[in-house]
């Protein structure tokens, strides 16, 4: 019996010596269903390595043609969709219903995945407008609830004042995290 481990369908890695290949770490559907991040930024310059046996890999590796050092992160990326359609009265394989929910299983743990990392507001509170940092950076929030960009290193500095207009709460509306 197979089943789908629980996984936020994410491996990280952080080499100093130029690498050229990663393992994805979970079962993926397609080639398409990875993306990669290096440095914060998403690469597209990679190919995907793996070997599928009942339309899964579990040895999917990305592969590089030059090295590449700094924070890597291997992501599953499967756009939802439905690459299956059961007859009516037709026999079904338990393998191929074992596949149509190990997929759906693989697009949920993603899916709660983005959820977890998602700004989360209460129940009744109206819609939330945030600061927008420069593109391609992600916000943070200090111990006073107002919004700074970290940096990679994340020093205990923060531009609190800067992106909240110079004091606790500067005039944004403050939102409160669960």
């Amino acid at each position: 019996m197979s089943t789908t481990a629980p996984d936020n369908r994410l491996t990280e890695y952080n080499p100093v010596t130029p690498t050229f290949e990663f393992a994805a770490g979970f079962p993926i559907f397609s080639d398409e269903d990875i993306s990669v991040t290096v440095d914060g930024l998403e690469r597209y310059d990679f190919s995907v390595s793996a070997t599928y046996e009942n339309g899964v890999s579990t040895n999917a590796k990305v592969v590089f043609s030059s090295g590449v050092t700094g924070l890597v992160f291997v992501i599953g990326a499967r756009s939802p969709r439905r690459s299956n359609r059961f007859k009516d009265g037709a026999p079904l394989p338990t393998r191929d219903q074992n596949l149509a929910l190990d997929v759906i299983q693989g697009e949920v743990q993603e899916a709660r995945r983005d959820i977890g990392r998602a700004v989360k507001v209460g129940f009744g509170d109206g819609e939330q407008s945030l600061p927008s940092p420069e593109a391609g950076k992600y916000l943070g929030w200090g111990g006073r609830g107002c919004a700074h960009e970290p940096s990679r290193r994340r020093s205990r500095g923060s531009q609190c004042g800067k992106l909240c207009g110079g004091g606790a709460g500067g005039g944004q509306r403050r939102v409160r995290f669960q």
